[in-house]
């Protein structure tokens, strides 16, 4: 390999071959000054290299100029960068002298390496700066307003530009490393904290991320086991989601990088089993609550106000709800699970709350037949002590219904329990006494919780749709996770109960008055031999002093109790 030189010779080029350093000199004929590039290399490493031309050698046409007189020299390097040199006693941003007012920070190779990339800033290795210019692990505004004054020109050695491409590789590795860890990982990933929000943790799971890392703190590593396929974080947030969002086994295992659905089924029933075992028995049932603690702390003033007659009775409101089934190919289940009432195939829980919406106990499920009626559940419920019932509910207690447990009263009554229920017309009756509406009205104030409870239940999609059959068995323990995650994290139905005390003396002062509008429409009917005629009224026929409503008593009137949440 030649390389054109006024003052070599092709025999000391073949002598230098051997050397550990070699020197390239290009001179031009145009001008005195010459550029000289250092190449350091190993004895046992044969290279080529192509000899350099003018055009590629120039100052103007390279960003990279070397400096070096003499191969005992060490060669210099010139890039337009800015530098910060390397200082013990002063620093190299504000050039003030480091001491207990202004300690010092030794850079790391992560600060270098950014720098470097972000900024045009080489940091020599060992530099070090006052605390005050380092926030957030980088250099902060001020910091890199003041090293942009000096001038983008540096100098360094070949050992400090090698330096600094080793740390670049680094910072690269890294980066590619991350990189393929996030290929590699899960589209949802429930290990890494940092990657799912608390607002989209609500958003999957319904529940916030302080909640479902409360959740998975209940149940014990050895209930639900790290595995190679799934941690436990991963099984509890695939059945929440399975739960929440109603998704199927195929999507789970899309999000999940799971293998088949096979694996989600399995994943999912290790989740069910360990909150049925560890959680569900702690927050639903008739065990897990005593008398007294929904006597004083999940009774409203209302409710008592309105239906006790003692201040120490337990008031609970029963109701029925409906989970949606696929029609089955077996004919003595779809015989079961037929409603002629809903005309579909579904199977019905019994919930059981407290005035205040707390959940005491979902029982069942059950069958849909003509057997199993609110008021047959019901009376199997009394009579089987389901749950120990019989000895947690004392004589004398009020049991809130709806007119589906009318068969059921006269059992209630002889097990010696209080019932209230909305009333049946009379035959032949068009509508209510006053007398029977009102009290009607005070059983639907009591009695509403029920419903926003079963709706609150619904907002977990997967109860919101028609289920596969496949389903049918761990239906019962599905609804139970849902109900024991209402009555551990949801909001409360009644967010205030201030105003109950005087709602209710308001109601029931009330409830004795007649309907004096319907008893002067009533004479009218009697005075009058032909049948009354009513016309439509506009605003130019109301009278002049007809009263107005305020805005407090609109409110009351359409929106009653919700005025007051």
């Amino acid at each position: 390999m030649r390389a054109p030189s006024g003052n070599t010779t092709e025999e000391s080029m073949d002598a230098d071959l051997g050397d550990t350093r070699k020197t390239f000199i290009n001179t031009s004929s145009q001008t005195e000054d010459f550029n000289v590039t250092f190449v350091a290399r190993s004895d046992s490493i044969n290279m080529i290299v192509d000899s350099p031309t003018t055009a590629t050698m120039t100052a103007s046409d390279t960003a990279l100029t070397t400096v070096s007189t003499s191969s005992s020299v060490p060669s210099h390097v010139f890039v337009p960068f800015y530098h910060l040199s390397k200082s013990h006693s002063r620093c190299p941003i504000c050039n003030i002298d480091f001491s207990s007012n202004s300690p010092a920070l030794v850079f790391t190779n992560d600060i270098r390496a950014r720098a470097f990339l972000e900024d045009d800033i080489l940091i020599s290795f060992g530099s070090r700066c006052c605390e005050k210019h380092i926030s957030a692990g980088y250099l902060n505004a001020g910091a890199l307003q003041r090293i942009r004054k000096e001038e983008n020109k540096c100098y360094l050695t070949m050992e400090e530009f090698i330096d600094m491409l080793v740390i670049i590789k680094n910072a690269f590795l890294l980066k590619v490393s991350t990189i393929e860890d996030f290929r590699n990982a899960p589209l949802l990933n429930f290990d890494d904290l940092t990657r799912i929000t608390s607002d989209n943790y609500y958003v999957l799971t319904g529940l916030s991320r302080a909640n479902f890392d409360n959740l998975c703190s209940r149940i014990p590593s050895s209930a639900l086991r790290n595995t190679p396929n799934r941690s436990a974080r991963t099984a509890i947030a695939c059945l929440l989601m399975k739960l929440r969002l109603g998704i199927s086994h195929q999507v789970l295992a899309t999000l999940f990088s799971f293998k088949d659905k096979r694996t989600v089924s399995r994943v999912v029933h290790s989740a069910r089993k360990a909150l049925v075992e560890y959680f569900v028995p702690h927050f639903l049932g008739f065990e897990h609550i005593k008398r007294r603690d929904v006597i004083d702390r999940h009774t409203r003033p209302l409710a008592s106000e309105l239906l006790a007659d003692q201040p120490d009775r337990a008031i609970l409101i029963l109701d029925g709800t409906y989970i949606y089934f696929q029609k089955s190919a077996n004919n003595v289940l779809q015989r079961r699970t037929y409603s002629m009432h809903k005309g579909k195939s579904l199977i019905k829980p019994m919930l059981i709350t407290t005035t205040t919406g707390y959940i005491v106990s979902c029982m069942g499920p059950y069958f849909a037949d003509y057997k199993n009626n609110d008021a047959e559940i019901t009376k199997h419920i009394i009579y089987k002590n389901k749950e120990n019932i019989g000895q947690w509910l004392e004589k004398g207690d009020i049991l809130v219904v709806d007119r589906g447990f009318r068969d059921a009263l006269d059992y209630l009554h002889l097990m010696g329990y209080q019932t209230y229920m909305p009333s049946f017309l009379a035959k032949g009756e068009k509508q209510f006494t006053a007398e029977t509406a009102n009290q009607t009205r005070f059983v639907t104030k009591v009695r509403w919780v029920i419903e926003s409870a079963n709706g609150r239940i619904k907002q977990w999609r997967i109860f919101d749709k028609v289920l596969p059959n496949s389903l049918l068995k761990t239906a019962g323990d599905l609804i139970a996770i849902v109900c024991a995650l209402q009555n551990c994290y949801g909001a409360p139905f009644i967010q205030s109960i201030s105003k109950d005390k005087e709602l209710a003396k308001k109601m029931l002062k009330l409830r004795d008055e007649t309907n004096e509008l319907g008893n002067y429409v009533a004479k009218l009917k009697n005075k009058s031999e032909k049948l009354l005629q009513w016309k439509e009224l506009n605003a130019n026929d109301t009278v002049p002093d007809f009263p107005r409503l305020t805005f407090e008593e609109l409110n009351d009137l359409t929106l009653g109790e919700l005025i007051h949440y």
